[in-house]
């Protein structure tokens, strides 16, 4: 992994959330080593002292640890990435909500038309062994929620760099933290009896190279999540229709 340049406020937080993000489109792998903190210094151009706090709080998170012996390093060891360590805390209202799923919904829809006919085979089996990792999952383990949504989030960042688009990809991640937070704190009803049928329509559409179809598979995937998102702030008050979702930082 290489890191980009940090702004010298809060400096380490830009390490921490670049390998979160990492961590969520699978750029990062459970076991995969991340540079000397030497290294890391220098491609962000922060102080060690700044890289050492940024592990700190990724090891104290669980997501990282040291690798035990003389030899030093530091590996990833797990790919759920903890709601704290998503990013400043954000006011989730049903307007921002609709919001951001309308961008996103643009965007997958999109991106599923495009990957249809620019997928390579490697993406393509990406594809196929995320939606049996989540098939597997709910069979073996339906209450791990964190995880589905880990999985999930993975698939549709694959659809989006299958698209062969980058500026597609780049907006896409511009808020995918964001959507990870939506989804822990709503913690929406029956998801994966939705998701998985559709998921599925999407991948065959795009193994069979049918842009529209993927598309039109895309559209039945993600926009009853607006209604699902509608129906839990239904009967709420004004207040708790305003949730905030704080981190350890505030």
């Amino acid at each position: 992994m290489r890191f980009d340049r940090a702004t010298p406020f809060r400096a380490y937080r830009s390490i921490v959330d670049q390998v979160c993000d990492a961590i969520m489109s699978a750029d990062l792998h459970i076991g995969d080593l991340l540079p000397p903190e030497r290294e890391i210094a220098s491609q962000t151009g922060i102080s060690r002292t700044s890289v050492r706090e940024a592990l700190k709080v990724l090891a104290d998170a669980g997501v990282i640890a040291m690798k035990p012996g003389g030899g030093g390093g530091t590996f990833v060891v797990s790919d759920v990435i903890p709601s704290e360590l998503l990013g400043k805390a954000i006011e989730l209202s049903y307007k921002r909500l609709v919001d951001l799923f309308e961008v996103r919904n643009a965007l997958e829809l999109t991106a599923a038309e495009l990957a249809a006919a620019r997928a390579n085979p490697f993406q393509l089996a990406s594809l196929e062994e995320t939606v049996r990792q989540l098939e597997e999952l709910v069979r073996t383990c339906p209450e791990d929620r964190k995880r589905f949504r880990t999985i999930d989030l993975r698939f549709h960042l694959l659809v989006m760099k299958a698209s062969g688009n980058d500026a597609i990809v780049s907006t896409y991640n511009s808020f995918t933290r964001q959507i990870a937070l939506a989804f822990d704190m709503v913690k929406l009803p029956d998801l994966e009896a939705h998701a998985l049928p559709t998921q599925r329509s999407v991948v065959l559409a795009i193994q069979q190279r049918s842009p529209l179809e993927a598309r039109l598979a895309m559209s039945t995937h993600v926009y009853p999540l607006i209604s699902i998102v509608q129906q839990f702030f239904e009967g709420r008050t004004s207040e708790e229709a305003h949730l905030w979702i704080p981190t350890k930082e505030e």
